[in-house]
């Protein structure tokens, strides 16, 4: 990449990366944080990895590092939730706690926001490198997640490396470049396990494509794939073999884990419906209403301005992005976007090459649509902040908790916006039917008790919109509200 479009690409990565870190403070932790850092802390303390151990622990280190610098220590003593609050809680520094171990996220969001832009260069140009980049820098719901303590940013970086590597190795099919896709397959499990199988699904989907179009690729087929099944594996069990101290128990502990969980399946919620196995539906309703319409109306309108190099560069990336999702449709934990997060990758990728070709177009009127979808998404980012991973797009409407609710908008992430407002407002006391683990007591809130959704109450009532929709709470029906960031409603009850 020359200078001039690495710099830009560089400028639009700080950027983002400044508006992530706005956002450390503003948000207490969400339900899965404590736990991911607190599996690094016990790792770096203790030298064990017993905390929750269905996610690998690169990511977990790269969070706990400055906590751990910082003074925070994690306790292996007391119940589980008593072992969270360790995390965060511990020195009465709570907020500092938590924006030591977000710096951490933005190691691996500008590792996949780079690895995009190279990718996207070397397939199709400066130009399309820098859009993709945009595009992906402002999508509100990559900034979120990007933002917080969890392995999803890690996972999105690690499928972005993977592609770019397999890019590296269908250029030259070498023994070499077959070992550095190993490498970054080996880097992306150890980000999280769903890119076992997210990455090879990707990185095939590409292939098939490829070869039904190079008849160079299709004579070499069998050595090539000999050499990948040889190399590949190898050198991606090294990396992970590493990446775990050496040692094979943890990584298929947790392994089996995490399919036990999936077996077994988790309580979910969408539509109004709750089930214990999921909706093969889930994911791509999901991504819908949580993607910005610019990007989707890219998607939908691009394709018709595609011609042949273009066309063939897109529908790879677009194959890419929906082996993801169909592999997703048979997870049963359907608790959030974020768990298809990688496909974000290759989605991008294909929107910006439908953007290139619509710039390119001959007509005047296309090609200012095509800036005008860009200058949307931009904005419709700006106006986001700093609620980036709760967003919706228009056609969730008002009330997006109707359709989806879990981590999709409620994930703990209020509690801080709670604490303000009850003492601005001088609350004496407060019921609370929250998400997260939140320790009320410790962030210094007024005497509290939890409040049921079957019976009646008067005074100041605290509700999440996932316990709302969940749950059901008739009695607060029609009555009145604040609302606290994107996940809390605030109410007061009168005596009837």
């Amino acid at each position: 990449m020359h200078r001039k479009p690495a710099a830009i690409v560089a400028l639009l990565i700080s950027i983002a990366c400044a508006r992530m870190a706005t956002t450390f403070r503003v948000f207490s932790a969400t339900n899965d944080e404590a736990t991911h850092v607190g599996g690094g802390l016990e790792l770096i303390g203790q030298h064990q990895y017993r905390l929750q151990p269905e996610n690998p622990p690169l990511a977990r280190l790269v969070f706990s590092t400055l906590p751990w610098l910082g003074g925070t220590r994690f306790n292996p003593h007391g119940d589980f939730t008593q072992q969270l609050h360790s995390v965060f809680y511990g020195h009465g520094k709570y907020e500092r706690n938590l924006f030591l171990a977000r710096i951490g996220t933005l190691f691996f969001f500008v590792i996949a926001a780079a690895a995009l832009a190279m990718w996207t260069h070397r397939e199709l140009g400066s130009l399309a490198s820098i859009i993709a980049t945009l595009l992906f820098t402002t999508q509100p719901i990559i900034l979120g997640y990007s933002a917080l303590a969890t392995h999803d940013g890690a996972a999105t970086a690690g499928v972005a490396v993977s592609l770019l590597a397999m890019s590296y190795w269908l250029e030259r099919r070498t023994p070499a470049r077959a070992a550095l896709l190993g490498a970054a397959f080996g880097f992306s499990v150890l980000c999280k396990f769903t890119c076992l199988a997210y990455v090879p699904l990707a990185c095939a989907a590409i292939y098939v494509i490829r070869i039904a179009r190079d008849g160079t690729l299709r004579r070499t087929l069998v050595r090539d794939l000999a050499a990948v099944i040889a190399i590949v594996p190898i050198v991606a069990a090294f990396v992970v073999w590493a990446g775990y101290g050496f040692t094979v128990s943890a990584f298929f502990g947790g392994l089996a884990s995490i399919i036990r969980v999936n077996n077994a399946g988790f309580l979910s919620w969408a539509f109004g419906d709750v089930s214990m196995k999921g909706w093969w539906w889930y994911f791509p309703v999901a991504v819908l209403l949580k993607t910005t319409l610019a990007l989707l109306l890219l998607l939908a309108i691009g394709p018709f301005f595609l011609r042949e190099e273009l066309a063939w560069r897109a529908t790879e990336a677009a194959a890419a992005a929906v082996a993801i999702l169909a592999m997703a449709t048979r997870s049963t934990l359907d608790i959030g976007v974020r768990y298809v997060l990688p496909l974000y990758v290759p989605l991008t990728f294909t929107a910006a090459t439908c953007a290139l070709a619509m710039l390119r177009d001959r007509r005047r009127v296309m090609r200012g649509f095509a800036i005008s979808l860009i200058a949307v998404q931009c904005i419709v980012s700006a106006i986001a902040h700093p609620d980036y991973f709760p967003f919706f797009n228009a056609l969730a409407g008002r009330e997006p908790s109707r359709y989806l609710i879990d981590s999709n908008i409620d994930w703990g992430q209020d509690v801080l916006r709670l604490r303000g407002a009850v003492r601005e407002l001088h609350v004496a006391r407060l019921g609370v039917s929250l998400m997260g683990p939140a320790d009320l007591d410790a962030l210094g809130f007024p005497p509290h008790f939890n409040a049921d959704s079957g019976q009646a109450t008067t005074g100041w009532i605290a509700i999440s919109e996932h316990s709302l929709r969940m749950f059901g709470w008739s009695w607060l029906d029609g009555k009145p509200y604040r609302r606290i960031g994107r996940s809390i409603r605030l109410y007061y009850v009168r005596n009837q």
